[in-house]
């Protein structure tokens, strides 16, 4: 296990506000993130901590940075041919979970594991079966991920290929038996809908090489004041909102929506969800296959007992460009909102009033991410 802090990191030159200092060097595959633009009086990230993942030509990391752009921490996957593809500050705040995949969608090697930021020292290893994209830490000494689950393919004749779709697996954290684990939803059976053709992305080889990809989860967040999950179905272009035991509450957006929407809202296409509250949710609406394809981030009000949405703050890329995957908005503690236009490997933190008052970039990818203003 390799972790390093960096006690001086900055941009050259460095962004208004912050400390000129002596860089040292990052391992050589990580890509060095440089923070741009910095408003002192007005940025809440400048005065906080980063925890993200960085993406470079075959490697991958999870990274903790100052808001000055100094690199504080990072660990790397656990093997080479593993990719990380979701990262959470522990609820101990002293540790960092990690999930990982291998990099071929076809060979299941899912797990998740928590780092202590201290030692470096590996504090558990959940296996995490067909693993991939997200996790929640549930708070009782189990994990939930979106797991992956392939069937038999009777709906799509054409294609010699399996169907696969996504559930919700729920276990005991450190256990590395596959049998421990339950599964909480399936979005097959718990939908009641009948495999469809979605878009081209489901098409073998787009993403997964061997089976047709029907739902694409890439999203699950567990909202600890009421216990349900929201869970994001990308190729459905919809969110679901699951009760703690895993039933089916509502469906926004997508073919089977059971929400309506107010005002004009435009339902997300092909997004990434990153905050959910009983009253709202926040996406990195990425707009693949929409005639207005300008990727944006959004909040969406609900009304659960009126079955409605409405958008409530919107703010589109500025230069009106796609982003065709991943992405990441987080709302932060003073009303701003930092968002990672992943495949562009630049970060912007926004007023709500759509004003940058803090921008970083580097080269290859930065995926998702978190804001904390502490970090032991």
């Amino acid at each position: 296990m390799i972790l390093s802090w960096i006690l001086a990191c900055t941009p050259d030159p460095p962004a208004a506000g912050c400390r000129a200092s002596k860089p040292q060097d990052p391992p050589d595959d990580l890509p060095v993130i440089k923070v741009l633009e910095a408003d002192p009086s007005r940025s809440e990230v400048l005065s906080g901590h980063l925890l993200l993942t960085q993406y470079g030509e075959g490697s991958s990391y999870a990274v903790a940075l100052e808001g000055c752009g100094e690199l504080e921490w990072w660990a790397p996957a656990s093997a080479p041919d593993r990719s990380i593809s979701y990262i959470r500050r522990g609820l101990d705040g002293a540790s960092v979970l990690i999930g990982e995949n291998h990099r071929d969608p076809r060979v299941d090697v899912g797990l998740i594991r928590r780092v202590s930021i201290a030692t470096g020292e590996e504090l558990s290893r959940t296996r995490a079966e067909e693993h991939h994209h997200a996790f929640v830490e549930v708070g009782d000494g189990r994990l939930a991920w979106l797991s992956r689950e392939r069937i038999d393919n009777e709906w799509f004749p054409q294609h010699d290929a399996m169907l696969a779709t996504d559930i919700v697996r729920i276990g005991p954290e450190g256990s590395e038996l596959e049998a421990d684990a339950e599964v909480l939803f399936r979005s097959l059976q718990d939908t009641g809908l009948e495999p469809f053709w979605t878009c081209s992305h489901m098409e073998p080889g787009r993403y997964l090489p061997d089976s047709l990809d029907w739902t694409h989860a890439n999203s699950l967040v567990l909202d600890r004041d009421t216990g349900e999950y929201t869970l994001m179905l990308r190729h459905w272009d919809a969110l679901l909102r699951l009760s703690p035991d895993g039933q089916l509450r509502w469906i926004l957006g997508g073919p089977a929506g059971t929400l309506t929407p107010l005002g004009g809202a435009i339902p997300p296409r092909h997004a990434h969800l990153t905050e959910a509250w009983s009253d709202g949710v926040l996406v990195f609406d990425n707009r693949n296959h929409a005639n207005d394809a300008t990727s944006r981030a959004v909040w969406y009000g609900l009304d659960e007992e009126g079955l409605t949405y409405e958008e409530r703050w919107v703010y589109p890329d500025p230069n009106g460009v796609l982003h065709p995957a991943q992405g990441d908005v987080r709302s932060l503690p003073g009303g701003n909102f930092l968002i990672s236009w992943t495949p562009a490997g630049r970060l912007t933190e926004v007023t709500p009033e759509g004003e940058i008052v803090w921008k970083a970039e580097a080269p290859g990818s930065i995926g998702r991410v978190e804001f904390f203003q502490d970090w032991p």
